[in-house]
């Protein structure tokens, strides 16, 4: 039978110093701490905007996404701690995905965090917007060589080794659209990449 732990509530978790202010400054990804018994031992306030996204806001928000408890109990298993991170692409919708990394976390602490996390190994688990980040870079890609949105999304496709058939059939269009925008994509890119050419 398996044992039922009590986990702490997400919102009753204190804001340790066991990572330095300044790094969480200037991550911008959610940033946990997990004990080896699923306690949680830190969170930024990204970690907790993804979490009540993953739990869809339909859930008790103060307990950790089933996703993370799996993921937790799959690299436990593996009783060799080494450097590897773990990586998976979550999709919480059809169009929203979070993509979350674990890793083992070995710090030195106070006695007094070390009481409430537990037994060790800690995990660090780094939450971002997939999605949000996607978008980003598309905007980036369009704005670096003056794309249209549509020629921006066939040109990130294209970087992830989809075939011109297989754009047309995920953006429902003809396949001679899209070799259409293919074409006009290479031709600005060639424009950009020229030694006197300048785009804004």
């Amino acid at each position: 039978m398996k044992k039922q732990i009590k986990h702490k509530p997400l919102d009753s978790v204190n804001h340790y110093d066991i990572l330095p202010n300044n790094l969480i400054g200037i991550v911008q990804e959610g940033v946990m701490v997990v004990s080896r018994n699923l306690q949680p031992i830190y969170l930024n306030l990204k970690a907790r905007e993804i979490c009540r996204q993953i739990w869809h806001g339909n859930h008790n928000i103060n307990s950790l996404p089933p996703i993370i408890s799996d993921i937790h109990q799959s690299l436990l298993s593996n009783y060799n701690y080494d450097d590897r991170v773990f990586v998976i692409d979550y999709p919480v919708t059809e169009k929203h995905i979070i993509r979350i990394r674990v890793s083992y976390l070995t710090v030195e602490t106070e006695d007094e965090i070390n009481s409430i996390a537990g037994d060790r190994p800690w995990l660090l688990i780094l939450l971002a917007d997939k999605t949000a980040i996607l978008g980003e870079e598309l905007q980036m890609e369009r704005n670096k060589y003056n794309l249209t949105h549509r020629e921006a999304e066939i040109s990130r496709l294209l970087s992830q080794s989809y075939t011109y058939q297989d754009i047309a059939e995920k953006m429902q269009v003809s396949l001679n659209t899209v070799k259409f925008h293919v074409k006009n994509i290479y031709a600005k890119k060639r424009i950009c990449e020229e030694p006197e050419k300048v785009c804004v």
